[in-house]
């Protein structure tokens, strides 16, 4: 963030899927963090995501409707995901348990899924608009993940927190990473990407 700082570069922290969340995640950290803001490194102007885990906990209810029509991820999925990432257990019962990788996997973790170090959507969001962080995003309803992205979405509107969302109906996860298919919806998706990163 220095060097871009001191280029008068602009900075937009994007990723798609487990990639969002994670740009989310560092991204509000970093507006949240005393520590951070005394290195007066400065922030990026923007977050773009798509399709991003917004809330480790998968505890929506629309997720269970949404799946008959998920062609990707289905809600096991997406549970085992965040246990792995996370140590603590998420809403879902009758779980498997988990084999010695993911034990491994937990104990070098700190934090649980309703920590909002690993689930966005439980951090406080007005310091994003304070440092005029814009946040984006791209979102399909074929989609798991979709129900929690546009509870966020709607957080950060509350939050007075800047950006512009694209929800395509009758798409699936991360549908614009299939643009190199033609596909028209993707390569629309990815045309309005580019139009954002172009007037960030």
């Amino acid at each position: 963030m220095r060097e871009a700082r001191d280029r008068d570069e602009r900075v937009v922290v994007m990723g798609d899927s487990s990639g969002g969340n994670l740009a989310l995640s560092l991204v509000t950290w970093a507006a949240t963090s005393p520590a951070y803001q005394a290195q007066a490194a400065g922030f990026p102007v923007a977050v773009l995501v798509i399709s991003p885990a917004t809330d480790l906990r998968h505890a929506d209810p629309d997720i269970r409707r949404v799946a008959r029509k998920d062609p990707v991820l289905t809600p096991s999925h997406i549970q085992s995901t965040a246990r792995a990432w996370s140590q603590g257990d998420t809403t879902t019962t009758g779980s498997p348990q988990p084999g010695p990788e993911m034990k491994r996997r937990r104990s070098m973790s700190t934090y649980t899924a309703d920590d909002a170090s690993v689930s966005p959507a439980l951090a406080n969001l007005e310091p994003l608009a304070r440092w005029g962080i814009r946040v984006h995003g791209v979102t399909g309803t074929y989609d798991v993940l979709n129900p929690e992205a546009v509870a966020f979405r709607e957080k950060l509107r509350e939050a007075g927190v800047a950006g512009e969302w694209l929800e395509w109906d009758r798409q699936m996860h991360c549908f614009p990473l299939a643009f190199g298919y033609g596909l028209n919806e993707s390569v629309k998706a990815v045309d309005y990407i580019v139009d954002i990163l172009i007037r960030a």
